[in-house]
């Protein structure tokens, strides 16, 4: 027989063993694979499908070398290493079932026919339903698991080595004369095929475990990011029973969580604290970095030193055993309500915008170094007097370097020009984000977080 022509018919009865297989195992989403347990209805149907394939390995047998290569104990082997000898064993009735019968169905059948039936039809029933048993006490052996792909080719080769003894045991002579020419190809074809569907069903396993871990982070990190978003301020009006102060902030993160933030808090009756932040990097260790961050804003500004001062403290407590060489930009303004003056210290950030009588500009002020890298670093206080109706906006790259592909940055004059659209904060806020996104063409690549802050000394304020 040319050999290419025995290679094509094998492959092609493999190939349909094994697409029914998977498409077997993705029916029923092998969840008896992850947790071991299946019911009789999910049995009784994989039993029917494997014996239905058991039978297409009869009938799909190739002649090699004078012989009939057929597949019929393949199958249940692989339903008795995919979930046991019960399994196993059925379909392996099935299986041999239809070779007894085909003794007689066939019986002016041709030559190709004629070498699958006659002397051998017991020897080889038998060793059909030895296949399915096989197949289930290496599942069972292996701990009640589906075994590793070397395990599946032995049990595969196995099967085959089995399947000629008993049938060289009862009919030697008829053996002889089927198994000499292809006993090789046979233990081959067997081993093989076992290896290939244990090989397809390990890649669905790792597939839905890489589905569920996905699934479980994507928990884990909306967990995470509904905590850090609970330790920004969201509230707005923040101070319902101020009327001289008028605040919004605005956060939105390029991923689950992120190193952007804000802050503010009063530090007595008069003094109002603002911050606004970016951490380098993205991800949890940004958020991470941005807690601790928090954290130390807080403490230190409590303790009524001068901005400048505030951020040196924090700087030094952030660089110490900073191995991941992580750092933050700040901005922080302390802010008197009584009467406008506002204090301020720049640790790397974005210059804050003023608007002003409905122009805005913005604020001169030298940028600082960012916090983190190095201890010692020294910061210089700011001061700017602003007058009623005045907005303070403070803003962090996410937005002035939102891009699109090789496009120009948004940039500062496209912001400015937004900001003195500032009637309301609130829907300055979602304006900006909202031109910034379509400029983006919605694909956000960094957060973007707005702080605006109105001096409303002597004004009521406006809703936002």
């Amino acid at each position: 027989m040319d050999i290419s022509r025995f290679i094509a018919q094998m492959v092609e009865c493999l190939s349909v063993l094994l697409v029914a297989s998977y498409m077997l195992t993705r029916l029923f989403h092998i969840k008896f694979l992850e947790t071991g347990k299946m019911g009789w209805r999910e049995k009784v149907w994989l039993i029917l499908v494997f014996g239905l394939l058991s039978i297409y390995g009869t009938l799909g047998g190739f002649p090699f070398k004078g012989s009939v290569l057929n597949l019929r104990d393949l199958a249940p082997v692989m339903a008795g290493i995919l979930h046991g000898p019960v399994i196993g064993i059925g379909a392996a009735i099935i299986g041999a079932i239809h070779r007894i019968a085909s003794d007689k169905v066939f019986e002016h059948a041709t030559c190709l026919a004629d070498l699958m039936k006659g002397s051998t039809c017991i020897p080889c029933s038998l060793a059909t339903l030895v296949s399915g048993l096989t197949g289930g006490l290496i599942w069972w052996l292996n701990g009640k698991r589906l075994p590793s792909v070397r395990l599946a080719a032995f049990a595969g080769g196995l099967v085959a080595v089995f399947h000629m003894g008993i049938v060289f045991t009862l009919q030697y002579d008829d053996a002889l004369k089927i198994y000499a020419p292809m006993w090789h190809a046979k233990i081959i074809v067997h081993a093989g095929g076992a290896a290939l569907f244990v090989f397809i069903v390990h890649n669905i396993l790792d597939e839905l475990n890489l589905r569920r871990d996905k699934a479980a982070m994507e928990k884990e990190l909306n967990i995470a990011r509904d905590i850090q978003l609970g330790l920004i301020p969201s509230t707005f009006p923040p101070f319902p029973d101020r009327d001289d102060i008028e605040l919004h902030g605005l956060i939105r993160p390029a991923r689950e969580v992120g190193g952007d933030f804000y802050d503010f808090f009063m530090l007595d009756e008069d003094y109002l604290c603002l911050a606004i932040g970016d951490v380098s990097g993205k991800g949890v260790p940004a958020s991470l970095f941005m807690a601790v961050t928090r954290t130390l804003l807080r403490a230190h500004a409590r303790m009524r030193v001068p901005p400048a001062e505030a951020l040196k403290r924090i700087n030094n407590q952030l660089a110490r055993d900073n191995d991941s060489c992580m750092f933050t930009t700040m901005f922080l303004a302390i802010v008197s309500l009584k009467s406008g003056l506002v204090h301020y210290a720049n640790g790397g950030h974005n210059a804050p915008i003023l608007v002003r009588k409905g122009k805005a500009s913005l604020i001169e002020c030298p940028p600082g170094c960012a916090l983190g890298p190095f201890e010692g670093v020294l910061f210089e206080d700011g001061k700017i007097q602003t007058q009623p109706g005045d907005v303070l906006l403070f803003y962090t790259d996410g937005v002035t370097e939102a891009h699109l592909g090789e496009q120009a940055l948004f940039g500062e004059e496209k912001l400015l020009r937004l900001a003195e659209n500032a009637a309301s904060l609130g829907d300055m806020n979602e304006n900006i984000y909202t031109q910034v996104m379509a400029y983006q063409k919605q694909e956000q690549f960094d957060d973007v977080t707005l702080l605006a802050w109105r001096n409303r000394n002597g004004q009521s304020p406006v809703s936002s």
